[in-house]
């Protein structure tokens, strides 16, 4: 559906007003539109199916936005202003097809046991996404009440997903968690997730802020979960970098068949990755792959890499991350990766010696656009 611009409105009759939101089925509200939610105060929009309200200090509180509570509405999204539990309940009561909810940073009104009651009514739900400032809403109850949903398809949430949390759920539904889940974004410890991913036989896309790392987390979570297409895997809170031994990170590949996008960052490291590891992770993937990004501390990957990279998956490549040493100046002749349109290099080779690194890697990359360097073992200047 094509969203219908608001400020054109603004200067119609009452009546051609009337007319044109009676056909309204989409409206997409930035910050200039949002100083006029009034115009649908008493203008009925009985076919409004999907509202994005952008952050503004016009989105005042809940009262300003009922204008869009309608009964064929079916998502609603909302990124940033004051909401609050009467408003929540509201959406729930009034909006029976709401299947898609997204609210980001709320200004702290909704409570815990106001976005619980919101959870209760709206059962319809298939896509829930919590962003900034709804991280203290979910409580052990909220977790309960999405894992038990059999239609969930879609979730992002804040928080910690912890070990305790997924026990809890277990023991309140007494039967698989998010049976239907699909797509999932959270903060979870490796506990948590590992525990939690033994139901997730659905689960194609998987991005996870990860706390508290045990050994062999991506091997273990690779196996519970073989419909991965999409993993992206950011280790935090560690207070230094973890190794990940070659052997698990060649079993990503072996474990997800599907897999199309990898990525796997944060206080890592990887010393003993050598190029022969590579060369087996590369030709356990099929190839489609289209984003890959490892981005160790440090690794004992060079230039081969690149090239064994680029003659199995490079055809289709799209992002790539690598970490080592590489002389790029062995490269010149080679066209690797035809569409690749973003690389990060770290490595330890001294770039003034070869020369302009861009010359060096557009003639083996030819269409790439983005490029990172790093001057040495460490974070991305």
């Amino acid at each position: 559906m094509e969203p219908t611009q608001v400020l054109p409105l603004l200067t119609l009759s009452r009546a051609d007003l009337l007319s044109t939101a009676a056909g309204i089925e989409c409206l997409d509200l930035g910050p200039r539109e949002c100083e006029h939610h009034a115009l649908f105060r008493d203008v009925p929009l009985p076919n409004l199916q999907s509202v994005t309200i952008d952050s503004s200090e016009n989105n005042s509180s809940g009262r300003v936005l009922e204008p869009y509570l309608q009964p064929k509405l079916r998502v609603f999204e909302f990124f940033g202003g004051v909401l609050d539990d009467e408003f929540l309940s509201d959406l729930a009561e009034k909006c029976p097809l709401l299947e898609e909810v997204l609210i980001d940073n709320p200004h702290d009104v909704v409570t815990p046991t106001g976005f619980l009651r919101f959870l209760e009514g709206a059962k319809g739900l298939k896509r829930v996404v919590l962003m900034y400032g709804m991280e203290r809403l979910i409580t052990k109850e909220v977790f309960c009440e999405l894992s038990s949903r059999g239609g969930l398809e879609i979730l992002g949430i804040g928080g910690v997903v912890s070990k305790d949390f997924v026990e809890s759920a277990r023991a309140h539904t007494r039967r698989d968690l998010f049976p239907s889940l699909v797509g999932l974004t959270c903060t979870a410890s490796a506990a948590g997730m590992l525990l939690l991913s033994k139901d997730l036989k659905n689960l194609a896309r998987a991005e996870i802020i990860l706390v508290d790392p045990t050994e062999n987390f991506l091997e273990r979570f690779s196996q519970t979960c073989p419909e991965l297409a999409y993993l992206c895997v950011t280790y935090t809170s560690a207070p230094s970098h973890i190794e990940i031994p070659p052997g698990e990170i060649l079993a990503i590949p072996r474990n997800l068949q599907k897999l199309t996008h990898l990525s796997v960052t944060g206080k890592i490291t990887s010393p003993s990755l050598q190029d022969q590891h590579l060369s087996t992770f590369v030709h356990e993937f099929p190839e489609e792959v289209r984003v890959l990004r490892l981005g160790f501390r440090e690794t004992g990957l060079t230039e081969k890499s690149l090239v064994d990279l680029g003659r199995h998956l490079g055809s289709g490549l799209i992002e790539c991350e690598l970490v080592g040493k590489f002389e790029l100046a062995r490269l010149r002749g080679l066209v690797l990766f035809p569409v690749l349109k973003e690389l990060a290099l770290r490595e330890a080779v001294d770039w003034n010696a070869l020369g302009q690194k861009e010359e060096l890697v557009t003639g083996w990359a030819p269409v790439v656009g983005d490029m990172q360097f790093g001057t040495g073992f460490g974070d991305f200047e």
